[in-house]
């Protein structure tokens, strides 16, 4: 309907805007009452509707307000922000791209500016701000963690290199969030503003529980299986570790906030199955969502009891939360 509105009142806005002269189309970023446009998208908008000029940012917006019935604001950009989206163990670039889907929607109608990154655990090439991951699949998630965590350093410097940007942030669901939280210590170019770690391991996973996974299919075997195993196994002092990284982060400008899901079945498989003491005895590794961060969100968003729905409890908070993560990204 808003587009059927715009064509029938711009006739009568062009009777009463002032002719002007075009100007250059750097895009500002405008608040609608049909959300955040950018001036580029609101002359678009215009145009396909009848609009025919003047094309200057102060005529255009007018244009769409009147049009629209509407206030609209605009302001000079701030400078662009690039959000690098890490995902887990087991996945692959299709299966991590889908996962993110609700958030990317979400940071792109907050900010129609946003570069949104993929890190792949194989590398990521860069051409000007367009971005170029490389195909990778659940074999390469279980590969060393260091090697994945130096995959992230090189995407990050390469980010730095190739595109102008404000600031970057970091979100990494499951495995993909303990990589950033451990890439980014001592990391001081580029700088990160902020780092998300959404269902993540930072404080390891029970033997039994990995071991299950595997053998379900849901993980594939591989060496970042023993250390995810040796974390857990060590939590004490993985807790004082998490939280002197996390002090030194924010010490850096780098703001840290851990979110999970309290009914996260990867970490207590007795959430989504009756029988889960067979598998993995009492096992309940939901803490490890949270283990040694200050800020931490915990998120409740339980499921309907079956194995197969261990998938959506543990990405539930990416799902469902979208707008929120968006939020605590962009402002």
């Amino acid at each position: 309907m808003r587009v059927v509105s715009l064509a029938l009142v711009l006739a009568a806005v062009l009777a009463v805007l002032p002719a002007t002269v075009a100007t250059a189309r750097e895009a500002f970023v405008c608040a609608t009452h049909n959300g955040s446009r950018t001036t580029n998208q609101l002359e678009d908008e215009v145009r396909a509707a009848g609009y025919t000029g003047p094309w200057d940012r102060a005529s255009v917006a007018v244009a769409y307000g009147r049009a629209s019935g509407g206030e609209v604001a605009c302001e000079p950009p701030k400078g662009r922000v690039a959000v690098v989206l890490v995902g887990g163990y087991g996945s692959d670039l299709a299966f991590t791209i889908g996962q993110f889907s609700a958030l990317r929607k979400a940071l792109s109608d907050r900010n129609p500016d946003v570069l949104v990154v993929h890190y792949s655990y194989t590398g990521t090439s860069f051409s000007g701000c367009t971005v170029t991951p490389s195909p990778y699949g659940p074999a390469d998630t279980a590969q060393d963690i260091e090697v994945s965590k130096a995959r992230l350093r090189e995407t990050l410097a390469a980010l730095h290199a190739a595109c102008d940007v404000e600031r970057i942030a970091i979100v990494g669901h499951s495995l993909g969030g303990l990589i950033a939280f451990e890439a980014a210590e001592g990391l001081t170019e580029p700088a990160i503003s902020d780092l998300v770690t959404v269902d993540s391991p930072l404080g390891g996973v029970p033997e039994r529980v990995i071991q299950t996974c595997i053998d379900i299919g849901y993980c594939t075997d591989g060496s970042v299986a023993n250390y995810l195993a040796d974390l857990y196994a060590n939590a004490p002092a993985v807790e004082r570790t998490n939280a002197a990284r996390a002090a030194e982060l924010a010490s850096a400008g780098t703001r840290v906030s851990a979110w999970g899901n309290q009914s996260d079945c990867f970490y207590n498989l007795s959430l989504c199955t009756s029988f889960a003491r067979v598998l993995v005895g009492t096992a309940d590794g939901r803490e490890t969502q949270w283990l040694g961060i200050p800020r931490w969100v915990r998120l409740d968003y339980p499921v309907t009891r079956s194995l197969s729905n261990i998938g959506s409890s543990h990405t539930a908070v990416l799902v469902k939360s979208a707008n929120e993560l968006a939020e605590e990204l962009l402002g």
